[in-house]
This record gives C-alpha cells, structure tokens and sequence, in this order.
C-alpha cells in the first residue's frame, strides 16, 4: 500500500486497521526519520484479536519512506518500462540506507528478506494476460472475473458480428483468426488461453497454437465426451502427444457448475490454483490436477 502525509491511501495489505495505525503513526514523517522503518503487530493477545490476526500470529510491515526525488522518479520509470514490455524487474532495497537498485530478470520469486545483508526484493512481473478463444455467455463472465482478479483479457473471435454484443470495457476485442491472436498475443509464460467459442473451427485452430505456446494454462470448455472428441481431433490435425497433455479440458475445477457464471467461477479457480503452484515453484501442481482428471501423468 502507500500513503502521503495528508492520509491518503491506496492499496492495502490488511482488513483496515493496520492501515489506518500506519497512517497515523508515519504521516508526519514525510521528511525525517530513517528512510526505512519495520513495525510489527500483533506482539500482544489483545492487539491479535483487535486485528483479527490468527492466534499466536503477527504481521511485519515495512515502512519506506518515498522521496519526489529524481533518483526515485528515475527508479520507478524503469520499473514502468519494463512493466511495458512484458518484463520483469525485481528491485532490491538497502534496509540500512534506503538505496534502490532496479534490474531485469527472468525469473519471478516472492518477496525475499535476507537479514545477513539487510536487502529486501521484490519482483514486479507484467499483468497477466487471458485469451478468450470465441464469444459467449461463459466468455463474458470469465472476462468479467477475470478483470476483478487483475488480468488483461482479449477476446477473440472472426465470426462477423460475434464481438459486437460482448462489448466490455477494458476488454481487448480481436476479430482475427485465433491462431493468429495466439501468436501475436500469447508471448509468454504470464499467459493463459481458454477455448470457449463451442465451435470446432475456433477453439481447435486456437489451441493448436496454444499448445506450443509459452502460455502457463490451456484449457478447453466441453463435456467429458467432447473432450475426449477434441482430444482425437488435435492429435488427427499433427498436435503432439507431449503438446496435448498440456490441455485442461473440461476447464475448471469440479464444483457442479452448469450456469456460465458458474462454469467462469470454476475456470478461474482452477486458473488461480494453476497460478498460485507455478509461483509457488511447486511443480509436481500439473501431475496431480491431471491424475484428478484421470488423464495422463505425462
């Protein structure tokens, strides 16, 4: 979160009172004090339960003190570029001196604190981004969701006038053929593609692509038997074995959902979990979803 010295907030780490302690405890600091601060809560029983910290828990929140100097405004540019660019940069603070350094990297890892030197990094990545192969009921709801959860969503389908009725602010509408939107728009591993149009001549020539893409998710929606139809076209069309194991299909976790709102809450639960193990470095997450399946482990 951050905040200035009239109180102003945006963010949040919190249900709200941590927040609002912080903001009084720092706003008159704005000019002195040592550029970085860490405060912790819950040390007491009562101070717990008054935030509804779990029993026995507490929460360290690290203060920064933010300049409007050129230093940092040179800092933050960086981060933006390469925000812009779809990489992603992870920034490193002096907890004793409070000096910034800005690099690229490739990887993405949570936040790390090393003690031993006092540095403090955080990796900023590119939003991540979700391909919407057909428009439909399900299609808008999942990109509904999915703007709520903070992706960037597109939308794709060529049929003439299937997006004039899925108009969504801050959606992405792309009226061209889905092998292509993949290609220019799935370009990396922050990537997700979701076939939803129920057509053959959309999803399949979408996911063809998607599955030799760098996307992290690739998932399908259908019926077990339409799955299993798919999954006999793809490989009749050149996909390989290895390429097609990567398809989730029936999308979504499996909570009875029949409504579209309904099928666009398990597709992005089962989206979010896909996520949540990758930057979790818990690889063995695509066996096991797939062993669930009962597909194969490969």
């Amino acid at each position: 979160m951050g905040f200035n010295g009239l109180g102003r907030i945006v963010g949040s780490h919190s249900g709200g009172c941590v927040e609002e302690d912080l903001v009084s405890k720092f706003k008159s600091h704005r000019q002195n004090g040592p550029p970085v601060q860490c405060v912790r809560y819950g040390e007491s029983e009562s101070e717990s339960t008054s935030l509804g910290l779990p029993c026995g828990g507490y929460l360290d929140v690290l203060v920064e003190r933010l300049l409007p100097t050129a230093t940092n405004a040179s800092a933050f540019r960086h981060v933006v570029s390469c925000l812009q660019q779809r990489q992603n940069v992870v920034r490193t603070l002096d907890m004793a001196t409070g000096e910034v350094l800005v690099t690229e990297t490739e990887g993405f890892e949570r936040l790390v604190y090393r003690p031993e030197t006092e540095e403090f990094r955080q990796v900023y990545g590119p939003r991540y981004h979700l391909l919407l192969l057909g428009a439909s009921a399900v299609s808008r709801y999942v990109a509904e969701f999915a703007m709520a959860l903070d992706y960037e969503v597109s939308i794709c389908d060529p049929r003439d006038g299937a997006l004039e009725d899925l108009a969504l602010g801050g959606v992405r509408s792309l009226s061209i053929m889905p092998d292509d939107a993949v290609r220019e728009w799935v370009t990396d591993a922050r990537s997700a593609v979701l076939a939803l149009a129920h057509d053959p001549r959309i999803d399949d020539m979408g996911l063809m692509e998607a599955l030799d893409s760098a996307a992290f998710y690739v998932g399908a929606m259908g019926s077990d038997r339409s799955s299993a139809s798919r999954r006999e076209r793809l490989l009749d069309l050149g996909v390989r074995e290895e390429a097609l194991a990567r398809l989730r299909a029936p999308i979504g976790l499996d909570i009875g959902s029949k409504t579209p709102p309904e099928i666009a809450v398990a597709a992005l639960a089962e989206l979010t979990k896909v996520r949540s193990a990758l930057e979790s470095g818990r690889s063995e997450e695509r066996r096991v979803l797939a062993v669930d399946r009962g597909l194969s482990e490969s």
